[in-house]
């Protein structure tokens, strides 16, 4: 009887037949598929991470075996995950693999960069990067990674990049560093060209260029992933941020909008009245103070308010409130498109109706029967979002936990890849209802 118990888990020998690990590898995915939807990255069955467009699952470890890593993802209409590419590897230990997502939705690309795990000593100096290329659209480059002040020298870059690929492992010394890719063979071309940023020592990283999206302000967006999990975007020398504003509240006059505590300079927008929008503007990073005034009236203000805005990003900036308590939210739109989706966003700052509920029902749906999309929304909270399929809808708005239409049916007709903005507005001719307002996108 002990030999038959040992049999059905390592057989009468006391040997196993399957392989035992020596050691581990490190595994991570990016996602350079530009309107996929999240990903989902696996081993075997075990699910290592999410990752979205311009991103990194983190880093993990893995015995030094074979496994079948897995992509899946919600393709359009499914309610389900799909498992839409998959990959054997058999993992060596001590090394990296970085498993780049590209190509269609339906039937990925899977490339495998792999590099050893390097190894730091406590009084080391020098850090590790790698650098690559996974914009799809840009062709081939040239790189260019040196210290601050060294430029772009004809015949002297690190190495040229398709698509795909990725440069070996080079140390440097810590310190101030800037990278630029180039036109492969042009260096007059510039296509990125980062500020000034450090790269600490014993830290390895990997650094690449993306495709931009219409979240983003620049042609490119370069992205730095670190072994220890962290990500972060590198900067260029030309990057701008924009911020685009919405006079939101019956109760603010309307307005001219100064960014400079002395009202000295010329605003950065003029005669700003309830219901209007902005186009994107430029503006400075960081904390931008913001002086509300009359029209025409540096020496008239109305309320102060600010918005942080975030290098080569795009900010809206709303105007909300009661005369006495106006404020500015601030909140960065997500306006990318995904190919099996459609976004829906929603703000809410219509004073005659402090909390409501929102419904996106498909047409001929009774919300008496259905929960809301949004409930219990208020004045002012930041804008909410969701995903939708394609298809006809109809929206309505609502008091909290109450049937009793405020505004509705409004048609929708969606499409995937759309990007709807929605706003509540009061109506100024009728208090019990409130205009529900689509958004157009810049």
């Amino acid at each position: 009887m002990g030999c038959l118990a040992v049999v059905v888990f390592t057989g009468c020998t006391g040997e196993s037949n399957r392989p035992v690990a020596t050691g581990e590898g490190r595994i991570r995915a990016i996602n350079a598929i530009k309107t996929s939807p999240i990903l989902t990255f696996l081993i075997e069955e075990r699910r290592i991470g999410a990752v979205a467009y311009k991103s990194s699952s983190n880093p993990v470890t893995f015995d030094d075996l074979e496994f079948i890593f897995n992509v899946e993802t919600i393709l359009a209409g499914d309610p389900l995950a799909t498992r839409v590419a998959s990959q054997l590897l058999d993992v060596v230990k001590d090394t990296d693999y970085t498993f780049l997502i590209s190509g269609a939705l339906e039937a990925p690309d899977i490339t495998v960069w792999e590099t050893p795990i390097r190894e730091w000593t406590v009084d080391e100096t020098v850090f590790e990067v790698r650098i690559a290329n996974t914009a799809d659209s840009i062709g081939d480059v040239d790189v260019y990674f040196a210290p601050v002040g060294t430029p772009p020298l004809l015949g002297n870059p690190l190495g040229t990049l398709a698509f795909g690929e990725v440069l070996p492992a080079a140390e440097y010394e810590g310190g101030l560093y800037a990278l630029a890719f180039t036109a492969a063979g042009d260096p007059s071309t510039v296509h990125f060209e980062s500020s000034t940023f450090a790269l600490v020592a014993q830290t390895s990283s990997l650094l690449s260029i993306f495709d931009t999206d219409p979240n983003d302000t620049g042609l490119w967006s370069v992205r730095a992933f670190f072994a220890s999990g962290n990500s972060g975007l590198i900067v260029s020398v030309d990057s701008t941020a924009t911020a685009r504003f919405y006079h939101a509240s019956t109760e603010l006059a309307t307005a001219d909008i100064y960014n400079d505590e002395t009202l000295m300079a010329a605003p950065i927008v003029i005669d700003h009245a309830f219901g209007e929008v902005t186009p994107d503007l430029d503006m400075p990073f960081g904390v931008n103070p913001l002086f509300y005034t009359a029209t025409g009236n540096s020496g008239a203000p109305l309320f102060d308010g600010e918005a942080l805005i975030q290098a080569t990003t795009h900010t809206n900036v709303y105007a909300v409130g009661v005369f006495d308590q106006l404020r500015t939210v601030e909140y960065i739109p997500d306006r990318r498109p995904v190919e099996t989706l459609a976004k829906f966003t929603f703000m809410h700052t219509a004073l005659n109706h402090p909390i409501v509920d929102l419904y996106v029902v498909p047409t001929g749906i009774d919300i008496a029967n259905v929960f809301p999309t949004f409930f219990g929304v208020s004045v002012g909270d930041q804008p909410s979002f969701t995903t939708l399929n394609a298809g006809s809808f109809e929206i309505y708005l609502t008091p909290v936990a109450d049937k009793t239409i405020i505004t509705g049916p409004i048609a929708l007709d969606m499409m995937l890849g759309d990007v709807f903005e929605y706003v509540a507005y009061d109506n100024v001719l009728d208090p019990m209802t409130a205009d529900l307002v689509s958004i157009p996108l810049p």
